[in-house]
């Protein structure tokens, strides 16, 4: 083995651990991106849920006042009305 072919040797697997260094750390950031990202969603998930059950409590008081109202509006039926 010369010289130079040793030193071609040893500047491939420098290059070669920097790229895997570089590869390694690539990584890293876009896993933090990416909690980073679900942790929002996870906020906002928890608004939307809270927003739905806003909704359900309105709905079941809209249901509540369209039973009063229809209970106010039934009358009774009379024969002549029936025709």
């Amino acid at each position: 083995m010369t010289i130079e072919f040793i030193g071609s040797f040893v500047a491939l697997a420098a290059l070669m651990v920097g790229l895997f260094a570089w590869l390694r750390n690539d990584m890293h950031r876009e896993t933090a991106q990416l909690r980073a990202e679900m942790v929002d969603l996870r906020e906002q998930m928890g608004e939307l849920r809270a927003g739905m059950g806003e909704l359900r409590e309105r709905m079941a008081r809209m249901e509540g006042m369209f039973e009063v109202l229809a209970r106010a509006v039934a009358l009774p039926r009379t024969e002549a009305a029936a025709e």
